[in-house]
């Protein structure tokens, strides 16, 4: 008579398939990650973060909004993978994350953080840096023409990579370029307590009306912590819609780092 009867052998055998069924498993990334998410729940306090990861990943790129801040996403990668992402070239990176509800935006996106994580062209380059900011700012750059940032991209994109890497600076060639970009568009005055800021220096060799920069930054100065979006402005004073603009360019941001 044998040791264990014919149903403690199924048994035993069906658990051995089952380990060999895990042990493949696991070498996806995809499982890796449920896996990660399991162990971040055993603390309370890595609750958000176990919750964000396993949603995320629940149903692929359909978890991911597109409009996701870089930060968040960023964050994602680097608790689900640590610095293997930073090595794997974009084809895994999509195969892993999106299998195949492919996301050229977000996909863009992760290869835009890379370049911030690993390089320091997006400071240096002005080229480099309007590409980085359309993807941050969800689009999808054309690498063969100029695209030209909005101010407001502008404000979001300095502000993403400085929280990528804040030692770096940001060179004189990118902030001629942002300059370029509040003179183009009529901006006089580029808020100190933004990044922008930093170009006023180069913003002031492309403005004419030098009066009309001070009297700008004196009105910010006074309404800038208030609910400017939803101030009175007049159109006809060219104080007002100096504000006005900067307010719309002030709420862009408010809502990209929500």
């Amino acid at each position: 008579m044998g040791r264990y009867s014919k149903e403690h052998n199924d048994f035993f055998n069906a658990i051995k398939t089952l380990e060999r069924d895990v042990e493949t498993a696991v070498k996806d990334p995809s499982v890796r990650t449920v896996v990660r998410t399991a162990k971040l729940m055993n603390k309370p306090s890595n609750f958000p973060k176990a919750m964000m990861a396993f949603e995320i990943m629940k149903h692929g790129s359909a978890e991911i909004p597109e409009d996701i801040n870089p930060i968040k996403l960023k964050n994602f990668l680097v608790d689900s993978y640590k610095a293997d992402w930073l090595d794997w070239l974009p084809e895994v990176t999509d195969q892993t994350l999106f299998g195949e509800e492919k996301s050229e935006i977000l996909s863009n996106k992760i290869q835009a953080i890379r370049a911030c994580l690993t390089t320091d062209t997006p400071w240096q380059e002005w080229h480099v840096f309007e590409n980085v900011g359309k993807a941050f700012n969800h689009q999808v750059p054309n690498f063969v023409i100029i695209q030209p940032l909005t101010l407001g991209e502008c404000i979001t994109t300095m502000d993403t990579m400085s929280k990528l890497r804040p030692e770096e600076p940001f060179s004189e060639e990118v902030l001629s370029y942002v300059a370029s970009v509040a003179a183009n568009n009529d901006y006089v005055y580029l808020p100190e307590e933004l990044l922008v800021g930093k170009a006023q220096e180069m913003l002031d060799g492309f403005i004419f009306d030098k009066d009309l920069s001070l009297k700008t930054k004196a009105a910010w100065g006074k309404i800038k912590d208030r609910d400017v979006l939803n101030a009175k402005f007049s159109d006809d004073d060219s104080v007002h819609r100096q504000l006005a603009k900067l307010a719309l360019a002030q709420q862009y941001y408010r809502e990209f780092v929500e």
